[in-house]
Formats: structure tokens, sequence, C-alpha cells
């Protein structure tokens, strides 16, 4: 297979998880097909960004897109329809991605040069989310909900600034690119890295300790002061990715009703079966498919409710 081939296979893997997502009723399985699309997708994000000639172009492109996709998110549900937003913008995890091996790949030669680079790159995140963190606390944000566009400011200043922690999927989603980057042309190291990245997310998510344990601290006859902290140690789980609050049942509600992601396990064949080639590419395909098909798919399921 060539990543042309894995990307159109991806795109139509999205489009049916997407259709479970927008269109009400639809059935469960079509959520489980599209945990095959992200993996691929960045599977082929870090084969792309490897052979690309110019990689300082291909990170600002992709920091332009996710920008672009956060307006779409904002604008299209606030000018057409009755408010809220868009929660997809694949963009911003893969620039985060991108901007990190960058980074990574500029610095090879240079460690003293690399540390200083990931050190600003890690304070500017930090600072980032301080201000983030200030600015929700005081109330900022919550005096503009209700008004047009800029009840939504939040979302568009976070991926404008390049926060990192408020990506599609966060953390752990980024860093899925990252790991197939360091595991491309070995097919052994991409099979065991995988894996253990699967079985990994399995275990954080689908038992939900960390669902239980705040939920259990919350209920336990604490002063709202105590419960106010608790609300505070549970923001770095929800800046990884790992919702706190989106609980299940029980565990088999959780596997297959909630937290069904691992099953981005089964993507692995079809990036076993990569040949190394490219094949026709098809370039701006994806870049103009993803923002189309969401707001389709967005207004359909507006016209539906």
């Amino acid at each position: 297979m060539t990543t042309t081939f894995i990307k159109i296979l991806a795109l139509i893997f999205m489009t049916v998880d997407h259709i479970g997502v927008f269109i009400p009723n639809t059935p469960m399985w079509l959520r489980y097909i599209g945990r095959l699309a992200a993996p691929l997708f960045f599977f082929c994000v870090a084969e792309g960004f490897f052979h690309t000639r110019d990689k300082k172009k291909y990170v600002v492109t992709m920091y332009k897109m996710s920008v672009l996709m956060s307006l779409i998110c904002v604008l299209i549900p606030q000018i057409l329809f009755d408010g809220g937003i868009i929660a997809n913008n694949i963009f911003s995890s893969i620039f985060q991605a991108v901007l990190i091996l960058y980074l990574f790949e500029i610095t090879k030669e240079d460690k003293p040069k690399r540390k200083k680079y990931f050190g600003f790159y890690l304070l500017y995140q930090i600072v980032v989310l301080i201000v983030w963190v200030a600015l929700e606390f005081s109330g900022f944000f919550s005096l503009m909900y209700g008004l047009p566009v800029l009840g939504s400011l939040e979302y568009i200043l976070v991926i404008a600034l390049g926060s990192v922690f408020f990506t599609e999927g966060s953390l752990i989603l980024t860093g899925m690119i990252i790991l197939f980057y360091f595991s491309r042309d070995n097919k052994k190291k991409l099979t065991r890295n995988y894996l253990i990245y699967c079985v990994l997310y399995f275990l954080i998510f689908v038992p939900q300790f960390a669902v239980r344990g705040f939920g259990y601290l919350r209920k336990s006859g604490l002063n709202e002061g105590v419960k106010s902290l608790i609300q505070i140690a549970e923001i770095p789980f929800g800046l990884l990715g790992i919702e706190t609050l989106r609980s299940a049942g029980n565990f088999a509600q959780s596997a297959f009703n909630v937290n069904f992601q691992w099953m981005m396990i089964f993507a692995l064949p079809f990036m076993l079966l990569y040949n190394g080639k490219k094949g026709k590419g098809y370039k701006k395909l994806f870049y103009i498919y993803y923002p189309l098909h969401i707001v389709i798919l967005y207004s359909i399921s507006y016209i539906c409710l």
C-alpha cells in the first residue's frame, strides 16, 4: 500500500466515523470503524514529514490549517445556525507534532541547542496555559458566553497561540505522530511501539481509575475548599487528554460505548502493508475534504434535529 492509498482508506474511515458523530440515531459500529482513521492519517503525516523537502513550510502549513479550521468551527455554527462550536480540528494535533519533530530535526547535531529550543517550547506552553487558567478562573471568558463569535474566543485563542494542551485529543494523540516518526522503516519496532501505545491507552481509559478515584473523593463529604483543590487536581488529566468526568456504568460500557478509542489497534495491519511508496499524492485532497465534509455533516445534523 502507498501512503496515498492509506490516506484514502483513512478518509473513508473518518467519514464513516463522522456520520456516526453528527447524524442522529446511527449505529455504534460506525464509530468503531472510525477508530482506524486517526492512526492511519498520523502514520502518513509522519512519513510525509520525513520525506518533505521543506519541513519548515510543512509546519507553517499545518499551523495555518489549524487556525483556519478553528475559525470554521466557530463561524459556521455562529453565522449559519444557532451558535455553538464544532469540536473537530485534527490539524491542531498535527501541527503540534510536526513542530516538535521540526525542532528535533534542526537540532540533530547540536544537543545544547536542542535543550534550548525544547526548553523554550516547554516554557511557552506553560505560560500560555497559565494565562488561560488565569482568564478562565477570573471569569473573563464567561463574560463573553452568548455573544456572537466572541463567545468562542477561548477556543480560537488557544489554537492561534499554538497550545499543545488544547489540540484534538491533546497530548495523547499528538504523541502518536511522534511515535510513528521514530518507528518508521522498522516494522518490528512499529508493531512493538504501537501495541504498547494501544495497550497503555486501554489501561488508562477503559478501567476508569481516574474517573472512579476523583468521583470517590468528590463524594466523601469533604468541605468546599478541598473539593476545589480536587477540581484543580483534575486539570492535568484533562490536559493530557484523559477525561476524568467521562464515566460509564461498567467495564463493558466503558470499553464499547464510551472509551472505545482503543480499537485503533486494528489500524496496525494497514500500516504493516505500507510499501514505502508515496503513490499519486493528491496533496490538497485532505486539506479540502476534511473541513468540507465536517461542515456538510454538521449542517445535516442541524437539519435533522
